[in-house]
């Protein structure tokens, strides 16, 4: 999960009447790290990533995060949240 979207949902838990004393289920989407690394192998071919691996397959989790949906509007989807997180350690030199 984004941490924008993380911000979004404790900004309303504390400032919307209709969302003070629940709980909120913050996930996003299932995801596996073997995703991610075809993401990042897919976008940034000259970086070293690594292979995938048995246990980086997708959650088989289940989970019904649609009351938080309804309440925040469209998640920042995996590979959005990982461009942006690489973009933003680029511009501080990180990467």
């Amino acid at each position: 999960m984004d941490v924008r979207d993380v911000a979004k949902v404790h900004w309303l838990a504390l400032s919307e009447e209709a969302m003070s004393g629940k709980r909120w289920l913050a996930v996003s989407e299932p995801f596996g790290h073997n995703q991610i690394f075809a993401f990042l192998r897919k976008e940034y071919p000259e970086r070293p990533i690594p292979e995938d691996f048995e246990a980086g397959e997708v959650d088989r989790q289940k989970f019904d995060n649609s009351a938080t949906t309804q309440m925040i509007g469209e998640w920042i989807g995996l590979e959005q949240s990982i461009r942006d997180s690489i973009e933003s350690f680029k511009k501080k030199g990180l990467l």
